[in-house]
């Protein structure tokens, strides 16, 4: 899929994640205790988030950095969006538990940073804009 049609995507989706999102804080009480309320409002504020950390991300290596082929700007936003995504996503779960402290903190940051830096070294040939490689 090429990167526009992907960048589409994510738009029109955060669009609905976010109008989703404003739905269920304005119409469903999320500190009710319900199960599915709060299952409701932590996926509508993942998929929000998600997808404007991906464009934000996506924005500071197409235009600020610019040395990635567009592609590889794609992968690397969008894995980066969710691995902080899920930073603060389960950080606001374990704080409406009451079960954040710092070391929870602590554990959940190096564990993604572990993550991310594993999905960095599995790449066998990062390709740079402009170059090609003979296989």
């Amino acid at each position: 899929m090429r990167p526009a049609w992907y960048n589409l995507l994510v738009l029109i989706g955060t669009a609905g994640a976010w109008a989703s999102w404003w739905s269920v804080v304005t119409n469903i009480e999320p500190a009710s205790g319900n199960p599915a309320a709060l299952a409701y409002f932590f996926s509508t504020l993942f998929f929000s988030l998600m997808g404007t950390i991906y464009f934000g991300a996506y924005f500071l290596q197409m235009r600020l950095i610019g040395r990635q082929a567009p592609i590889q700007c794609v992968r690397a936003s969008t894995r980066q969006a969710v691995l902080f995504t899920t930073l603060v996503c389960a950080s606001l779960l374990l704080q409406g538990w009451r079960l954040l402290t710092w070391f929870n903190a602590v554990l959940l940051i190096a564990l993604l940073t572990f993550i991310e830096l594993m999905f960095i070294s599995r790449q066998r040939h990062p390709v740079v804009a402009g170059e090609w490689r003979r296989p």
